[in-house]
């Protein structure tokens, strides 16, 4: 065979196999970078934005800006699974989200002196709240004697199964001029979860009229007479911040946890 048509031969077999070769490289790269994006796309499809004007998530913020109360108990803790929560702490958020009218008037009884039963609230009334926020069953021999229900110190009946507080009913919450102040940002949706994104400042005024954030200790804003607390853009920079996971269950969403971030 005539030598210039070898090498011809060679020369074009070996072209033909490099281009070859860089088509299917090209594509084998091609489909990893679209399977890659697919993966992308498939993990920002599982997140969608949320108004905070949208009914679902004004509800479910609802169940959990109780304000003072929680202070201490939640965001001084920073973070808590509703897991680890204490009964006693599950049994305030739930007795924050019950209705007003729940409370009875009772008939006032004297013991020694001190007139008790003044308002009552029927177990049921809480358990219903109890399992509707924490889808978890509910015993009241899992709390306290004297519970802490809507920020009064209730106490428990069980010949009743009604708690009760006396004519005083008397805060537990904290005063001394600190105020607690609370603002949902935003909120979305992730696979089972909806997450709400809150901005929170408990502050005290110090002789200068200076706002600090008891959470962080940072100085935050200066008062003027009679002025009402606004959340403006250097007060949310510098305010604390938590997270709220609702997870759903049986097409309902029930508080996971409280997350700082």
């Amino acid at each position: 065979m005539n030598k210039k048509l070898i090498i011809m031969i060679i020369i074009f077999g070996g072209l033909f196999l490099l281009f070859s070769s860089g088509i299917v490289y090209k594509r084998v790269d091609d489909k990893k970078v679209l399977n890659e994006e697919i993966e992308e796309n498939q993990v920002n499809t599982n997140l969608e934005k949320l108004n905070i004007t949208d009914p679902e998530v004004v509800n479910l913020y609802k169940e959990i800006d109780l304000g003072k109360p929680l202070i201490e108990k939640i965001y001084y803790g920073k973070g808590k699974k509703a897991i680890d929560m204490s009964n006693d702490l599950k049994l305030l958020i739930a007795s924050f989200n019950i209705s007003k009218d729940s409370l009875i008037k009772g008939t006032p009884v004297n013991n020694g002196g001190i007139i008790e039963r003044t308002f009552l609230i029927n177990e049921s009334v809480l358990e219903d709240a109890y399992k509707n926020i924490f889808n978890i069953s509910y015993s009241a021999t899992s709390f306290t004697a004297h519970p802490n229900l809507m920020g009064l110190s209730f106490k428990y009946d069980d010949q009743t199964r009604m708690y009760y507080c006396d004519n005083n009913c008397k805060s537990v919450t904290e005063e001394n001029g600190k105020a607690y102040y609370t603002k949902l940002t935003s909120a979305q949706k992730q696979n089972n979860d909806i997450i709400l994104y809150q901005s929170v400042v408990y502050v005290s005024i110090d002789k200068n009229e200076k706002i600090v954030n008891n959470l962080n200790d940072e100085k935050i804003a200066i008062l003027k007479n009679n002025e009402n607390f606004t959340f403006t853009d250097d007060i949310l920079k510098k305010a604390s911040k938590f997270k709220i996971i609702f997870t759903k269950d049986k097409n309902k969403y029930y508080l996971n946890s409280i997350e700082e971030e």
